[in-house]
């Protein structure tokens, strides 16, 4: 499935200064507040922060950004399943 598509030829490529704040910080904040070890994922954001002399935990997309801190699994479930933080 990959075969032929090649790596981008510079570290300031899209794949680091969109894709971490908007993908990786969002999932390893989730993670890291439901007790899940986001190690890994943590050590790419901060290799990418050192890389660009970026703080991406403090420009991407936590889960206080999103709204979501203190939210409950099953809240999270009906936001992501309905659009709807709480069902009334």
């Amino acid at each position: 499935g990959y075969m032929g598509i090649k790596a981008p030829g510079t570290l300031n490529h899209r794949y680091i200064f969109e894709d971490v704040p908007m993908s990786l910080v969002p999932i390893a904040s989730l993670g890291e507040s439901y007790g899940v070890s986001v190690r890994g994922m943590d050590s790419l954001i901060r290799m990418a922060c050192i890389i660009h002399g970026t703080d991406y935990w403090r420009r991407g997309r936590t889960i206080e950004k999103l709204g979501m801190k203190g939210l409950t699994i099953e809240e999270i479930h009906a936001y992501v399943h309905h659009g709807v933080l709480h069902e009334d």
